[in-house]
């Protein structure tokens, strides 16, 4: 097998080819970069502003990644053909190869491959030291005329306000306080500051038109302090995604998650969206748990491949 090559050496056009075949496997898949997504991804590909990789002809495939604080993140498109699964393989092993030195793990996406491609190139990499095998499932639900009778309830004491009412750091560390601790922590980042800048990206409209009317936040009477947020986006015409639903670790299991899925359902229903959709976690079984009771089924499956650098002990770091 060839090692691939320097996306610097690619021709441009070639690199502008790729990311449009991401771009559409993407959007089969329910995530959609917005504006001038491929061509940027294209340019800073080409001139090394984001390492990457890459293989022409006889299979074209790509990786590439960028770092986000102490974490790199990357990602893996192939195209089909009797060489993607080796390409494959050999593009994850060069991001590994080549991480930042401060990096101390990596995030790998992949586009291209079947499921049971997927799961062939998990076994050919899952024996190695500091790899973990990380499974988001994508899940859908139709909105039905009754979901605009149900009017859901706060608990006393809580009211709700539009998400653009709450100023970005009070989201960004209620995001962060959600997901600690869980295997989506380091998916975004790791201190609040990534995920500020995962949230302006969303209220940008770089994965859909950002839906302000169908976001919303929980917060106190007094309005200083946020418990929950919704973050909804356009998929389609007729689909929204449920981009991102947190809630405040102190206030999990007192029906706040209900109350924005349900709320959510009601306003979107009100805005004409027939179904609508989002990834979440496998291992995060609460929150497949409140998904599945309000109606959603899974529809496709996504794998995410972490190696963490061993820490100077010899362990890797956790993910």
């Amino acid at each position: 097998m060839d090692e691939p090559r320097p996306a610097t050496s690619a021709r441009r056009d070639d690199l502008v080819e790729l990311t449009h075949a991401l771009r559409r496997e993407l959007r089969n898949r329910g995530e959609s970069p917005t504006g001038n997504w491929v061509e940027d991804l294209a340019e800073d590909l080409h001139t090394g502003r984001i390492q990457g990789w890459y293989y022409g002809e006889g299979g074209a495939a790509l990786g590439f990644q960028s770092m986000r604080s102490h974490l790199s993140f990357g990602h893996v498109h192939t195209e089909t053909g009797p060489l993607a699964l080796d390409r494959a393989e050999r593009l994850v092993d060069a991001l590994r190869e080549h991480m930042p030195p401060n990096a101390r793990a990596i995030d790998v996406g992949l586009t291209g491959l079947s499921p049971e491609e997927e799961r062939a190139l998990w076994d050919r990499l899952g024996g190695r030291p500091g790899a973990h095998l990380i499974v988001r499932c994508a899940m859908e639900r139709e909105i039905a005329p009754e979901d605009a009778a149900i009017e859901p309830r706060l608990p006393a004491g809580l009211r709700t306000v539009p998400v653009r009412d709450v100023s970005l750091e009070a989201l960004a560390d209620l995001d962060c306080r959600a997901f600690r601790h869980t295997e989506d922590s380091e998916l975004f980042g790791t201190d609040p500051a990534d995920y500020r800048r995962v949230l302006e990206e969303l209220f940008d409209s770089r994965l859909g038109r950002f839906l302000e009317e169908a976001s919303v936040a929980v917060i106190n009477q007094e309005g200083t302090a946020v418990y929950a947020a919704l973050v909804t986006s356009e998929q389609s015409p007729r689909q929204a995604t449920y981009l991102d639903l947190m809630v405040d670790p102190e206030r999990q299991r007192a029906g706040l998650g209900t109350f924005l899925v349900r709320w959510g359902f009601r306003t979107l229903r009100a805005l004409g969206y027939g179904s609508v959709r989002l990834w979440v976690t496998a291992s995060n079984a609460p929150a497949r748990a409140l998904y599945e009771r309000t109606g959603f089924r899974q529809t496709a499956t996504a794998s995410i491949y972490r190696w963490s650098r061993p820490d100077p002990d010899g362990q890797p770091h956790s993910g």
